[in-house]
């Protein structure tokens, strides 16, 4: 079992002089993310904005962590996920300095905490995950690949996707757990605004929510989402 990647995004509405925010970015945070990687898309010119379209990677020397920013979106991915303080301790810093230089995030119109978790050598992913199969035929010998996804609204501005994802060719499987906040009808005028405490307080609440779905879904191996 191995935990890929552990991922907080949050989109707000698009900042006004990309490149002088890209420059800010990079110099505020030199020392912990040294290596910058320019991500624009083929044949677009520079800094024309698209919505959720990541145009610079700022990582590490290991690559163990990085943050990624766009005009309209900044990413926080942890590779190599140790423990939720140093997580969370990161993307404080790097939302702060993002506000300070020019992204509205008190304006977050959408946010997302996601778990993705990888094990192999499954032979059976729904009982292996504690889940009744929707489907009436239990067996996999002609199965190629399955898919299960299930959206629940635990509470107002709190969504969790449950999402697994099973290939009985090599017998992987993926379990994805994302909780997400989304109010996209207005995006200039949100019905709330994100202080940055807020946020961290959401994304606590997010992980506690994720880190006990990650429990009754896989009971035996409880330190899937580390605390």
């Amino acid at each position: 079992m191995a935990l890929q990647e552990v991922v907080l995004e949050i989109r707000f509405p698009p900042i006004e002089d990309y490149a002088i925010f890209a420059g800010a970015m990079s110099v505020s945070h030199k020392v912990n993310f040294p290596l910058t990687q320019k991500l624009e898309p083929p044949g677009l010119p520079e800094f024309v904005p698209i919505s959720g379209i990541v145009r610079h990677r700022f990582s590490g020397q290991d690559q163990s962590k990085l943050f990624q920013i766009g005009s309209d979106v900044i990413s926080v991915n942890y590779l190599q996920y140790t423990n939720f303080s140093d997580f969370i301790d990161d993307i404080k810093e790097i939302l702060s300095s993002a506000q300070t230089h020019g992204a509205k995030i008190s304006y977050a119109y959408r946010i997302g905490l996601r778990y993705i978790n990888s094990f192999n050598k499954i032979a059976d992913p729904f009982e292996f995950l504690n889940l009744s199969s929707p489907f009436t035929n239990k067996s996999f010998d002609i199965t190629e690949f399955i898919q299960v996804r299930k959206v629940d609204k635990v509470e107002t501005g709190l969504f969790l996707d449950i999402n697994v994802q099973f290939n009985s060719n090599d017998h992987g499987l993926i379990l994805d757990l994302n909780s997400f906040y989304q109010n996209d009808k207005n995006i200039e005028q949100p019905e709330e605004q994100w202080s940055i405490e807020k946020l961290i307080d959401w994304i606590s609440k997010a992980h506690e929510l994720i880190k006990e779905n990650f429990k009754t879904l896989v009971p035996q191996l409880e330190e899937g989402v580390k605390p």
